[in-house]
């Protein structure tokens, strides 16, 4: 029996955690690769968690436990009238008209009905094992083995399934092996409705044949939804960081939900208190470092961030955990326990995914999460004896005091940069000195973060100064002026999107776009035949600065707060300039191409967010996209810079694939007083003679492509174009 529960657990939860990204992978594509996609998944599937525990512990509580087991008999059928799940075609207008709540609608229509019956079976089953007396006192031990399915899942998505089967026919595999698990559950079920033990009371009656156990206090409650509610917001806000900078896709998501889940299967092992131990050892080495990278606030390799946030997430969670497995009821309260859990999961998702855009314009969100995180993991005793000497909290207020000092004076030019980032890492060490005070080192964590809210709120008087910050489903836009004040830019993430000479009323293209940049030849060379033009990508605008009379260009853009930016005439010019010659078609590029009929002699793909990649975009079924939208010797440019990923053989293999000519030019010029920035391009066209002009140039090469497969909406590798 013990061989049965758990394989049906483990079953479950691998359904459970493949179709996660299975159906987000889906759904991308329509929101433009968007990080925020996964973190609004994540949301409805924490809140489809809580209903299907809230179903356990609802009819658990009124029908007993054979009653209910019937009814789950019947229950988990249903979705099979729902399966497989799918995404149908939409309207790319209507999608990012409201992203959130059409994201969370589709996901509930299609997927939402077996993910809540799917969910409400970790609780049933370790309810079921415990009345079957099977001998085993304690069925904690099966919620590792749920987790473990889940992680395996994860883990196995962008491994072995992602590049193995289309998602097509993973939705098919998903759907049969939904199946199998319904016939094991039916099984379960019938095995505990059958359950009788000679002589002994049976526990299947409703539990006020038993002792029964004391209630959970409130402040119990509400520890146990504080401790879930702080992993679930660093794991949305981690993950929403590794998006941002590198590429939204399955393998950069599931990291940090695998992590999360590592933490819950050792947290719930059976050694909580050593766990919870050897955490707290853990944590000031590992979360001092982030605290300090947080703190300077400059951009570092992903070889060093990514494991850097990594590792202080998983072992703030894995603290956060243990509490809670240290923590748990009896089994008669099982089931509410885990409620609260998901309560909390919930809570988490709903700050990070519809709070936190909404009153912060930075991910405020996860610096909050660390510091709630540690405070949560001090008792309540430790806190008091902590105030009850108020010289044990000299040195977190002298690390708070001093960070916030630095912070402000270099913000007023006060404190030299390099000197600032150097004395930044006095305070960081205070933190270190009252390691072994759990008390003192949380209130030294929150105190440093606090200090890094005061100096983001100091407007510079000297330096960059920051004019415009917008925070929406698709990012965080940010118009600043640059140390000389000479330049006003249009930021996303670490990346420019655009500049203008600041007060010019007729300005020159700078940044990646200057008059002697790769795209600035291309428009020298085919600008006077180019009477239709596309730009996936809107930026600041910049590239309209090229636009002739007769000419009609449409700017193919998702986020429509980056419009209302670029034809704000307080910082930006180009489209004002433009006038009636330019329109902005919003929605995903690859579907508003799609779903229109204009051809274009020239169509520029410069898409990408921050130095994320909208993967989609650069597939061989969005370069056929791209080729239909391309009059017969209609030039394709892509803008490949990127600090991260090496597009350079990604965009040879698709253009080998689809039969196009391709050359591609570097431009290393990169002058600060001009505004000026190096960059990458590629130009494709169906013929060579077409681009016979620039191959003419030695500073563009022919591209030559590797044997290796060229990503497709089904198959992409990241990991084997990092730099």
């Amino acid at each position: 029996m013990a061989v049965l529960f758990a394989s049906v657990l483990f079953l479950n939860a691998f359904l459970l955690f493949w179709v996660q990204p299975l159906f987000a992978k889906m759904v991308l594509p329509v929101l433009g690769g968007s990080p925020s996609v996964w973190t609004a998944c994540m949301l409805f599937f924490q809140a489809a968690l809580l209903a299907g525990y809230a179903y356990s512990h609802a009819g658990l509580g009124w029908l007993g436990i054979r009653r209910h087991a019937a009814l789950h008999v019947l229950t988990v059928w249903l979705p099979l009238l729902v399966l497989p799940v799918g995404v149908a075609q939409v309207s790319a207008a209507s999608a990012v008209a409201q992203p959130v709540v059409w994201l969370l609608t589709i996901v509930a229509t299609t997927v939402g009905l077996p993910f809540v019956v799917l969910s409400a079976t970790a609780p049933l089953l370790q309810r079921w094992f415990s009345a079957a007396r099977t001998g085993v006192s304690d069925p904690y031990w099966l919620y590792a083995a749920s987790n473990a399915g889940s992680m395996v899942a994860l883990l196995a998505f962008p491994t072995l399934l992602e590049p193995s089967f289309p998602v097509r026919e993973q939705a098919i595999i998903w759907q049969y092996g939904y199946g199998i698990v319904a016939a094991l559950l039916t099984t379960c079920a019938l095995v505990v409705i059958r359950a009788r033990v000679p002589g002994v009371p049976s526990p299947l009656e409703p539990p006020e044949a038993s002792a029964p156990e004391p209630a959970p206090s409130g402040r119990t409650r509400l520890g146990w939804l504080a401790r879930a509610f702080a992993p679930s917001s660093l794991m949305l806000g981690v993950t929403t960081y590794i998006s941002t900078d590198v590429a939204s896709v399955p393998l950069l998501w599931v990291l940090p939900l695998a992590c999360y889940l590592l933490t819950f299967i050792v947290a719930f092992g059976g050694y909580s208190g050593a766990v919870s131990a050897l955490s707290r050892r853990l944590l000031p080495r590992v979360l001092l470092p982030l605290v300090f990278v947080l703190l300077i606030s400059l951009p570092l390799p992903i070889w060093i961030t990514i494991p850097l946030h990594i590792t202080g997430f998983s072992v703030l969670s894995l603290l956060c955990h243990a509490e809670l497995a240290r923590s748990r009821p009896g089994v008669q309260h099982l089931t509410e326990f885990y409620l609260w859990l998901a309560a909390g999961g919930v809570v988490g998702g709903v700050f990070n995914t519809l709070v936190a855009p909404q009153i912060f314009t930075s991910v405020a969100e996860y610096p909050i999460a660390i510091a709630v995180a540690c405070l949560l993991c001090v008792s309540r005793e430790q806190f008091q004896e902590a105030w009850n000497n108020p010289r044990r909290l000299t040195r977190p207020a002298l690390a708070a005091a001093a960070a916030a000092a630095l912070l402000v004076g270099g913000r007023l030019a006060i404190v030299p940069m390099i000197p600032m980032i150097a004395m930044l890492g006095a305070p960081v060490l205070m933190g270190l000195s009252v390691a072994k005070d759990s008390a003192r080192f949380a209130l030294t964590i929150a105190g440093l973060f606090t200090a890094l809210f005061i100096g983001n709120a100091v407007s510079p008087i000297e330096g960059g100064q920051q004019l415009y910050a917008d925070r929406t489903f698709f990012g965080i836009n940010r118009v600043r002026t640059d140390p000389d004040r000479r330049h006003v830019t249009l930021s996303h993430g670490t990346t420019t999107h655009g500049a203008q000479v600041m007060g010019d009323f007729h300005p020159e293209p700078l940044t990646y776009y200057h008059r002697e940049s790769p795209i600035g030849q291309v428009f020298a060379t085919f600008g006077s035949t180019a009477r239709s033009v596309g730009v996936v990508g809107l930026g600041a605008g910049t590239l309209a600065a090229y636009v002739q009379p007769g000419d009609s260009w449409r700017f193919y853009e998702i986020d429509e707060a980056v419009e209302r930016i670029a034809r704000d005439t307080r910082f930006f010019r180009y489209l004002d300039r433009c006038g009636a010659q330019c329109s902005v078609i919003f929605g995903d590029a690859r579907l508003t191409l799609a779903q229109n009929t204009v051809m274009h002699d020239v169509l520029v793909l410069d898409a990408f967010s921050s130095d994320s990649i909208p993967m989609h975009l650069l597939t061989t079924e969005a370069l056929q996209t791209y080729q239909s939208r391309l009059t017969a010797d209609g030039v394709l440019a892509l803008h490949i810079s990127n600090r991260h990923i090496r597009l350079r053989p990604v965009v040879a293999r698709l253009a080998r694939d689809t039969g196009l000519t391709a050359l591609v030019r570097f431009d290393p010029l990169a002058e600060t007083a001009k505004g000026y920035q190096a960059s990458d391009w590629v130009v494709m066209a169906r013929n060579a003679s077409t681009l016979h002009h620039l191959s003419q140039d030695s500073r563009w090469k022919p591209l030559q492509a590797d044997e290796r497969l060229a990503w497709s909406d089904d198959f992409s590798n990241i990991w084997t174009e990092l730099r």
